[in-house]
């Protein structure tokens, strides 16, 4: 959807009548550019994890990214250029990166050593059904949702739906104790 989501951002009200519009020139770069620097951001700010839940706490951490990726997602939506949504998707990406390192340490270090591999396997669960999942979920928040100006191949719903989803983690950080 993101490389979709680049090419709508690029090429503006056109997208919708060009035939294959990631083979448009500029478009794949634009796409390989800003894929690549979100992976470079969030492997930046992964470290981070560590410092920022000695100041903060786990809980309240967790809390601040999964609102954080969630206000992101929606921005990825509403984006009018290409610099912001490579703004939008380097939030998320670090979002992302800060939470995977934060879980994956709390369970490291929570977890009784015999349990430890179940629990790191199980903790990325969501993510294979995100892979599995998602592209359903996606065509079917496409066919919902309705294009409009900035908007034209209807991705906003899918980004909506991610946003949700994400937010959701918040209801899940809540019944954690601090």
């Amino acid at each position: 959807v993101l490389p979709l989501r680049i090419a709508e951002v690029y090429l503006g009200p056109d997208v919708g009548t060009v035939r294959v519009s990631l083979a448009v020139p500029g478009v794949a770069s634009a796409v390989g550019r800003l894929i690549g620097a979100s992976a470079f951001v969030g492997a930046l700010c992964a470290p981070l994890v560590a410092v920022l839940a000695r100041g903060i706490g786990r809980v309240r951490l967790a809390g601040a990214g999964f609102a954080t990726a969630a206000i992101a997602a929606l921005a990825m939506s509403m984006a009018p250029t290409l610099p912001y949504l490579a703004l939008a998707n380097g939030v998320l990406a670090a979002a992302g990166a800060l939470l995977q390192a934060l879980l994956i340490g709390w369970l490291a270090e929570t977890v009784v050593a015999r349990r430890r591999t179940a629990a790191l396997s199980l903790s990325l669960l969501p993510l294979y059904a995100g892979a599995i999942l998602g592209p359903g979920v996606a065509a079917v928040a496409v066919r919902l949702g309705a294009s409009s100006a900035g908007d034209e191949l209807a991705l906003g719903s899918v980004f909506a739906v991610a946003a949700a989803v994400l937010a959701s983690g918040l209801v899940a950080v809540r019944r954690l104790r601090p």
